[in-house]
C-alpha cells in the first residue's frame, strides 16, 4: 500500500513549503515502513507460536496413543511375518522348516519373546522374525536305507483336568449378589480349589488321529503332536456316566491382556463367556464374577490385574 499523501494547493507555493512536504512525506513513508516491519514481526511470531503449538499437540498425541497402547497392549515385535489367527511359534516353525526354538531365541523377535512370554501365546498382527534356512549336509553310503528325524518335532501338548470339589452338606447358599473379599464365605471359596481328576481314562483326537490314554496321579496328560497342528476333541472318561467331551482349538490362545485371551481361559476352565469377541458382553462379565467368587476375589465382574493374575495362574499360562 502507498503512503497516503496530504492534499497540496493547486496553485502551487513557495520553496519552503515545497521542503515542508517533501519531510512531510519522508516522516510518513518512514513510519509506514516502520508499521510493516512490526506487522511482519507479529505475524512471523505468530506463525511461530502457532507452529510449536502444533509440535507440543502432536507430542502429546503421540505420547497419549503410546501410553494407550501399552495400557491396552497391542501387537508388538518387528519381523515381516504377520501373525494370523490361529497361530503360534510351533505352527510358524513347521510352516517354514524351522525348529521353534530357532525362531522363538532369535536376537531379532527379543522384544516379541520378553512381551508374549509363551511361544504358544501370540497376538494377531504380532510380527515375527523369520531367518532364511540354513542348508546342512550329511555323508551317507550309497545303496543304502538312511532315515532322519526332524529336531523340535513334534511338538508337545501338555494339560491338567480339574474338577470341582463337592461343597460341603452343611453349607447354606448365599442369597446375596456380592460378597465382602474378607468375609468367612469369600475365605471359604479361596480355599475350595479344583481338584485334579487323577488316573482317569481318556481319548484324545487331533487332526482326525486317536490315542489314548491315562491322566496321572495330578491330573495331568502330554501327548505329542503336528506343530501346526488346528482342532483336537477330548474325550474324559469314556463310555461311563462321567463322559465328558472337550473340543480343542491348537495353536490359538491370545494374550491374557486382550478381552479375547481373557475369554478364552475362561472357557478353557468351563466358563461360559457367551463369544470370544472384543466386546465386554453381560455373559462375560457373569463369567468374570463367577470366577472371581470361585477364587475369593472382589465380585467385580471387570477384568482387573488380580483378576487376570489369578485367571493366568489357574489356566496355566
Amino acid at each position: 500500500m502507498s503512503p497516503t499523501i496530504p492534499n497540496i494547493p493547486s496553485g502551487g507555493g513557495s520553496d519552503d513549503f515545497s521542503q515542508r512536504i517533501a519531510a512531510e512525506q519522508a516522516k510518513m513513508s518512514e513510519q509506514q515502513q516502520a508499521a510493516g516491519q512490526a506487522a511482519q514481526q507479529g505475524a512471523q511470531q505468530a506463525q511461530d507460536q502457532a507452529k510449536s503449538q502444533g509440535e507440543a499437540a502432536r507430542s502429546q498425541g503421540e505420547d497419549s496413543q503410546e501410553a494407550a497402547k501399552d495400557q491396552s497392549g497391542g501387537p508388538v515385535g518387528q519381523g515381516d511375518h504377520v501373525v494370523r489367527s490361529g497361530e503360534c511359534i510351533s505352527k510358524i516353525a513347521k510352516d517354514t522348516g524351522h525348529f521353534w526354538e530357532t525362531i522363538w531365541n532369535d536376537p531379532a523377535n527379543a522384544e516379541l519373546k520378553e512381551v508374549r512370554k509363551d511361544p504358544n501365546v501370540l497376538m494377531v498382527d504380532d510380527r515375527v522374525t523369520i531367518a532364511e534356512l540354513r542348508e546342512r549336509s550329511e555323508d551317507c553310503a550309497t545303496e543304502q536305507l538312511h532315515r532322519f528325524r526332524r529336531l523340535g518335532e513334534p511338538a508337545k501338548l501338555k494339560m491338567r483336568l480339574m474338577r470341582e470339589p463337592e461343597p460341603p452338606a452343611e453349607e447354606q447358599e448365599d442369597d446375596d449378589d456380592t460378597q465382602d473379599a474378607d468375609s468367612p464365605q469369600a475365605e471359604q471359596a479361596e480355599q475350595m480349589e479344583d481338584e485334579p481328576r487323577a488316573n482317569v481314562p481318556y481319548n484324545l483326537e487331533i487332526d482326525g488321529e486317536t490315542t489314548s490314554g491315562q491322566t496321572d496321579d495330578d491330573g495331568y496328560l502330554e501327548h505329542k503332536m503336528p506343530g501346526n497342528a488346528k482342532r483336537g476333541k477330548l474325550t474324559i472318561e469314556p463310555g461311563t456316566p462321567e463322559e465328558t467331551v472337550i473340543p480343542l482349538q491348537l495353536g490359538k490362545l491370545d494374550p491374557i491382556t486382550e478381552i479375547p485371551g481373557v475369554k478364552q481361559r475362561l472357557y478353557n476352565l468351563g466358563f461360559d463367556c457367551g463369544d470370544q469377541s472384543e466386546e465386554m458382553t453381560p455373559e462375560f462379565e457373569t463369567a468374570l464374577k463367577l470366577f472371581q467368587e470361585k477364587h475369593g476375589l472382589e465380585q467385580t465382574g471387570k477384568p482387573d490385574q488380580q483378576t487376570r493374575d489369578k485367571l493366568k495362574e489357574v489356566h496355566g499360562s
